[in-house]
């Protein structure tokens, strides 16, 4: 857990993997190999394939695209979505990520993954509609 001025007193905690993709499974098929899972990975309606990694303070999605890492020329990102494309370092390759931050002190409440999971849905549709 990262450090966090608010959440100083508060025991470490983790997110679990497996909640957050039952959670997640509302909506889009989802699968975490553990609860310790560093990653899940979720499959949209539309059959794009999602990885979706848990970091310290924040959700981190992405899809690989394909050679080039360009979009599909009928494709544009809206202006403000959280989407955006990453390239490589040698231009050949690229993803569409998307990265959510979070408050590490709401993790331990006891219902942040079913919270995470409706923001991650409502940026999965994004995707989706796309």
């Amino acid at each position: 857990i990262v450090p966090n001025f608010w959440c100083e007193h508060q025991e470490p905690a983790s997110i679990n993997a497996t909640k957050l993709a039952e959670s997640i499974r509302e909506k889009y098929f989802a699968k975490a190999e553990d609860d310790d899972s560093p990653d899940i990975i979720i499959s949209t309606h539309a059959g794009t394939l999602v990885t979706l990694l848990i970091r310290e303070s924040s959700v981190y999605m992405y899809v690989m695209l394909g050679e080039g890492g360009e979009l599909p020329l009928d494709t544009t990102l809206p202006p403000n979505s959280r989407w955006h494309i990453e390239k490589s370092s040698d231009g050949q390759s690229g993803a569409l990520v998307c990265e959510l931050f979070f408050a590490p002190c709401s993790v331990g409440s006891g219902n942040v993954e079913s919270e995470l999971a409706e923001i991650i849905i409502d940026f999965l549709g994004e995707l989706v509609a796309l």
